[in-house]
């Protein structure tokens, strides 16, 4: 649950950057840290603690208009400074969310090019990588994906390198989205995170890297071939970050899942029925083929499919079970028939392991999809043959409260939808 944010704005990125990583200390963390693009080299603040910490420690002065920072939890290595992101290489320093998979023969492939390492981390290869890829390449779109081609795993990834006023941005698997607005164009991996900075904002697609510069924003393909992205309206600043008389956020979020369930059933009811036609096209055609159902889904959202499975069977009389999403990945199983309905549960819509079981039924091409999430914009929204969104509003709480009451409220109207 790292978050990134990025920024570059003509009067200075540190407000931006600093105001963003605020915003995102409800996911959680253990350090934080910033990288800003100085002429001449990168400038870096870190800390293994607070936000605040770290705000303390910057030098006002010293702070550039592009800049980079991010929050971590602790994976590879302890939670201390020297593993605190953002991590540096030579003229590149990089934020990165998610798993290289394979950094360990990367690190001793880079160990014998007299490559220096000063970190735990696997995310330290990555600067490695691209420092290297910036000193032979014709750009930095094309030395980003040079770099990113060489790596395994699940990452969201940002860079900046001194001299160049351009963040460079890699997404597979962990989610990531560009930002504009009137200051400026900013990158993160949580839209709340741009809350009235941005005023418009795009998803970049599994395997694009895109490239932000004051002009704009570059967006290119996993082939590397230029593309266009969808851009649709920022998040609100609307409160939801605001505590409202409550003593902590989980107390407010409690007392919010009345509204958060109402919210999630009311557009689905018509004259007092639920009606299939609302969960997508042809969703009624679907329903009336299904014969089996399975709900993937992992921590909170597999507890709730638990009890969407009775809800399945006792309701639509339709045999269902429920599988934490990567086991359903790992394990072999028949290929998936015209009558069979998986349906993905999930906050974010970007649950890598829920993610991944969504696509492997879809490639089969046989039975129908339905993902369950609270991000309408979201590759599992996006990549599902249906799609119904709990309409929670953000929840700042590590604790899943309204979210998991309206993924019950949804898996209960799809049960008596079928």
């Amino acid at each position: 649950m790292c978050g990134i944010i990025g920024a570059i704005e003509r009067a200075g990125a540190r407000e931006s950057i600093f105001q963003g990583l605020a915003r995102l200390e409800y996911r959680g963390y253990d350090s934080a840290g910033a990288a800003f693009v100085d002429r001449e080299r990168i400038r870096r603040v870190r800390v293994a603690g607070r936000v605040a910490d770290l705000v303390h420690a910057a030098i006002p002065s010293k702070q550039g208009e592009t800049g980079i920072g991010h929050t971590r939890w602790a994976t590879h290595g302890p939670p201390e400074k020297r593993n605190a992101h953002p991590l540096s290489a030579g003229q590149v320093a990089v934020a990165h969310n998610g798993v290289i998979e394979n950094h360990a023969e990367l690190r001793a492939m880079l160990l014998k090019k007299r490559r220096r390492f000063v970190s735990d981390t696997d995310t330290e290869v990555f600067a490695h990588l691209l420092d290297l890829a910036l000193q032979r390449e014709k750009n930095e779109a094309a030395a980003m994906r040079a770099a990113v081609e060489k790596l395994r795993g699940s990452f969201a990834l940002v860079a900046v390198a001194a001299g160049r006023e351009k963040i460079m941005c890699a997404r597979r698997g962990a989610p990531l989205l560009a930002g504009v607005g009137r200051k400026g164009v900013y990158i993160t991996s949580d839209a709340h995170a741009l809350r009235g900075r941005a005023k418009k904002i795009s998803l970049l697609e599994d395997g694009d890297i895109a490239i932000l510069s004051p002009d704009g924003v570059e967006f290119f393909d996993a082939s590397g071939k230029p593309a266009t992205r969808k851009w649709r309206p920022a998040p609100r600043d609307d409160g939801d970050i605001e505590l409202g008389g409550h003593a902590h956020f989980m107390r407010k979020e409690m007392q919010e899942q009345p509204a958060a369930a109402a919210a999630t059933l009311d557009p689905l009811v018509k004259r007092g029925r639920i009606v299939p036609r609302l969960f997508g096209q042809g969703a009624s055609a679907s329903f009336e083929r299904v014969q089996d159902a399975v709900i993937v889904g992992c921590g909170t959202s597999y507890h709730a499919g638990l009890c969407g499975r009775r809800w399945m069977e006792e309701l639509a009389g339709i045999p269902c079970r429920t599988e934490i999403a990567s086991e359903y990945r790992g394990l072999p199983r028949p290929r998936p028939r015209s009558g069979d309905l998986l349906v993905a549960v999930s906050q974010s819509g970007e649950t890598a392991d829920t993610l991944g079981a969504l696509r492997d039924f879809c490639q089969a091409r046989r039975g129908r999809a339905l993902a369950i999430c609270n991000t309408t914009q979201s590759a599992m929204a996006r990549e599902s043959h249906m799609f119904l969104p709990t309409r929670a509003g953000l929840e700042v709480g590590v604790a899943a409260t309204k979210t998991f009451t309206a993924q019950l409220a949804a898996l209960a109207a799809t049960a008596l939808a079928m």
